[in-house]
């Protein structure tokens, strides 16, 4: 994220505001003169132990208090490739879900 503030005219100043998605790897950018409020995103991040990969293509994940999720999809790319692979060999697979504006990918795994 980049925040710029400049002064367009004597006692107006504006935010310049450049965010990268980390969901879908697009730039948004903003501008907002500075004496307006701004909605920003709550993101909230959840680690989950890996337990399994079902064969159409969803991930089993256990949370720490024994919660069982089935609903997120492998990851696409070289993302997915590697966890398959990691799975498959036996590792013990911790995934990082992050959650913000109704999506929820799983973004890293250990």
């Amino acid at each position: 994220m980049s925040l710029t503030l400049s002064q367009i005219t004597f006692n107006d100043w504006r935010v310049f505001i450049f965010i990268m998605s980390d969901f879908k790897c697009k730039k948004y950018e903003d501008i907002c003169p500075s004496t307006h409020n701004m909605d920003v995103p709550h993101v909230k991040r959840e680690d989950y132990q890996l337990t399994d990969i079902s064969d159409d293509g969803y991930l089993s994940l256990m949370s720490d208090n024994g919660d069982l999720r089935e609903d997120l999809k492998v990851p696409e790319g070289e993302l997915g490739t590697q966890l398959r692979a990691d799975y498959d060999a036996g590792k013990d697979i911790l995934c990082t879900v992050l959650k913000s504006c109704g999506e929820e990918p799983c973004l890293s795994f250990t």
